[in-house]
């Protein structure tokens, strides 16, 4: 047995002094004082205890593109940040879209991952969006219930998409979809087409129908099919509107929102390194996804841990990829800019965002809560001044826009079913 001392732990409506005991299996006791002498302990000198962050949208890259990450560098930053569970995003090389490609990628994820990681499949072979995956075998010799549509084009086709959402309803699965209507994103374009785009001298770039006329196409074919549909990284009002009226009609949608699109905008765009997709809008549009976080309109944060080469990213902006990594900044970020300075969440909502909501919404399990005979899963953050340094980083990725910024939280350490599975470097 283990036992956290001295922590600030999160509770309902305030947080308070307490004691965490577990085991390898599970939490065993949270209080003001757990009376356990036989147990090790470990000081959080005051620092912030939270249950296991649990993150729905990473990317791995590997197999496949492991100059940019690896399992296990991208589960390790995923630990760096205070996450104990991700689920990883399948453009790979090879795709995971049959049965006899995910064998050996789960079997891979299960031996190399520092922390739990879930696999999606692909929704169309090869992730061109033509042809339906075999959802059946996959769920049925597998047990796949995640899947998406990511790969730079998604799918195009609404037929296909309708053809999705029928065979996801049957088998009662999650179709998670990277929303952007490429008829509407003129060739060679990479930043919203807005204010800031026509004063670098950019024209011709990503409207916000992009992503919300996808998004409105996915939410009407939800209102008439009974099936699971996540809508990934939101950035639009309009993709708000009409997630918000989908639900309210009955449609089973979920939908994340980002860190990048929580906290930034066009106005912070600077050089690659802030090149995402979708890409960063106005201050009407992130106020727009904040509010929807807390009406429940959207339902959760999720990073998109998008790490990519410094050669990559030094490439001219039309060539350089989109992405970028945000596994070890999110939760800080997000705590020190919404909660600390805006005060637009309290610091239970965020815990909450990150960690028992993705969790219930995909159905995980008990994961993501702090409480008894919940699994083992917790992180430890330091409370003090800590400026984010990309050398720094467990991922191969330094691509971030955050470099230098100073935040309130740091992880110390991470705990994943009982095991310490990540510790900060000391000096």
């Amino acid at each position: 047995m283990r036992k956290i001392v001295n922590a600030l732990l999160p509770g309902r409506g305030d947080q308070y002094r307490g004691e965490v005991l577990f085991s390898e299996e599970k939490i065993l006791a949270v209080g003001p004082h757990i009376e356990a002498p036989e147990a090790e302990v470990i000081d959080a000198r005051g620092g912030l205890v939270v249950p296991g962050l649990v993150d729905v949208h990473v990317h791995l890259r590997d197999p496949g593109f492991t100059a940019k990450e690896t399992i296990v560098t991208g589960t390790r930053a995923a630990a760096a940040g205070g996450f104990t569970t991700v689920c990883a995003m399948p453009n790979l090389n090879p795709f995971p879209d049959d049965a006899d490609t995910v064998g050996p990628y789960l079997q891979r994820l299960k031996d190399e991952a520092v922390i739990p990681a879930l696999p999606y499949a692909c929704i169309t072979k090869g992730e061109r969006g033509e042809e339906l995956v075999d959802f059946r075998a996959l769920r049925e010799r597998w047990g796949i219930r995640l899947f998406s549509d990511d790969g730079g084009r998604g799918i195009q086709d609404e037929r296909i998409l309708e053809r999705a959402l029928r065979a996801a309803a049957e088998l009662d699965v999650i179709l998670c979809f990277h929303c952007e209507l490429l008829s509407l994103r003129p060739a060679g374009a990479f930043m919203f087409e807005g204010e800031r785009s026509r004063q670098l001298g950019y024209t011709d770039q990503v409207p916000d129908a992009d992503e919300s006329a996808y998004v409105k196409m996915v939410c009407d074919l939800a209102r008439r099919i009974p099936a699971r549909v996540h809508i990934c990284h939101v950035s639009a009002a309009d993709s708000v509107k009409y997630i918000r009226d989908a639900k309210k009609a009955g449609a089973r949608i979920t939908a994340e929102a980002s860190c990048h699109h929580l906290t930034l905008t066009e106005w912070d765009f600077k050089d690659s390194n802030d090149k995402m997709n979708p890409p960063l809008k106005s201050e009407a549009d992130r106020q727009a996804v904040i509010a929807a976080l807390l009406d429940g309109t959207i339902d959760f944060i999720a990073s998109d841990h998008a790490p990519h080469t410094v050669q990559e990213k030094a490439k001219p902006l039309p060539e350089a990829p989109n992405g970028i990594v945000s596994s070890e900044t999110s939760f800080p970020i997000l705590y020190t800019r919404l909660v600390e300075r805006e005060k637009r969440l309290s610091l239970n909502q965020l815990i909450e965002l990150m960690s028992s909501k993705p969790a219930e919404r995909f159905n995980l399990g008990r994961i993501g809560r702090l409480e008894p005979g919940c699994p083992a899963d917790l992180a430890i953050f330091e409370r003090g001044s800590f400026t984010i340094d990309p050398e720094r980083f467990e991922s191969k990725g330094r691509n971030t826009p955050y470099a230098g910024e100073t935040v309130s939280l740091s992880c110390t350490q991470t705990i994943s079913r009982g095991r310490t599975v990540y510790e900060r470097r000391r000096g």
